[in-house]
């Protein structure tokens, strides 16, 4: 990378939560929003992991122990947790599908169709630390001899 030319294009994307209002109007937004922070940063790497699991909501409830000592936030917490957790989890999906589905995709095509150099287009997030790398597959016009397609 040090070697090539690189672009850096950064977007970032809000979280519009639907219960914002619901969470304002109780006098819990610290709550709503250390759940919304929570359920972003949980990356979970085992194919059984959930991250609306109530064992998720129990390790949220003991990592925050000071601002659920309040009964009333702690039912708030309870009640709110799995459907925030939810709708995080649906919109890091949408983001990753807008990002590598859409962006991505116009991105590549574009330099195909301006027959620019570039043989790989290198895409990084903050989502997870894995880097993707999509790059033009050339199709052979005969398949090699003796192969079948």
């Amino acid at each position: 990378m040090v070697e090539e030319r690189t672009q850096v294009i950064r977007i970032m994307f809000r979280l519009p939560s639907v219960y914002v209002q619901e969470a304002t109007d109780a006098g819990y937004f610290d709550v709503l929003r250390s759940i919304l922070f929570w359920c972003i940063t949980q990356q979970g790497n085992l194919d059984e992991y959930v991250l609306w699991d109530k064992a998720e909501l129990r390790s949220f409830i003991t990592h925050h122990r000071q601002l659920v000592k309040n009964k009333k936030k702690l039912a708030f917490a309870r009640k709110y947790f799995i459907p925030v957790a939810k709708e995080v989890d649906k919109w890091r999906d949408d983001c990753a599908f807008f990002v590598f589905g859409y962006l991505v995709k116009k991105f590549a095509e574009q330099v195909i169709l301006a027959e620019r150099e570039e043989k790989k287009i290198w895409v990084a997030s903050f989502f997870n630390l894995t880097l993707n790398i999509f790059k033009k597959v050339e199709q052979p016009t005969q398949p090699p001899k003796g192969e079948l397609l």
